[in-house]
């Protein structure tokens, strides 16, 4: 899973929102390629380039993470 990014890479004109969720949604593929899920995950890195985007990267963050995990 290392690596993933959103479409654009780090020039993508999407909101951070939107960004984050491409980057779910190739997570949970990669995830149910490799016969497992997130609930599995034991650490996750995640790189901003701009802090002020933190808010809205965590609110996409925290409804994908499954309860009880975080």
């Amino acid at each position: 899973l290392c690596g993933q990014t959103a479409n654009g890479g780090p020039h993508a004109e999407a909101d951070i929102a939107t960004q984050t969720g491409e980057v779910l949604a190739r997570i949970d593929a990669l995830l149910k390629e490799a016969g497992t899920g997130r609930e599995r995950i034991l650490s996750t890195t995640i790189y901003l380039r701009d802090i002020a985007d933190f808010a809205a990267m965590n609110a996409v963050w925290d409804a994908w993470v499954p309860a009880g995990t975080a």
